[in-house]
């Protein structure tokens, strides 16, 4: 999940994006504008192969670490 965040001249948030991922390539963008109040959302697919791992041994991260990964 990913969030991103807008503000309006007071430094109070104005809209809010999440970026929801999973697994399976599905992909939900939701939207939420808070004053006046308007949530949007919509759907999409990405091809996740190249952006999950296995989970590493206890202490073997030196996948996680990598420059280029």
């Amino acid at each position: 999940m990913a969030t991103h965040r807008e503000f309006d001249d007071a430094g109070k948030i104005s809209v809010g994006t999440s970026y929801i991922f999973k697994e399976s390539g599905e992909l939900l963008i939701r939207r939420e504008q808070l004053n006046p109040h308007k949530l949007e959302e919509a759907k999409s697919h990405f091809e996740p192969k190249d952006n999950y791992e296995k989970i590493p041994e206890f202490g073997d991260y030196s996948n996680v670490t990598k420059v280029n990964r």
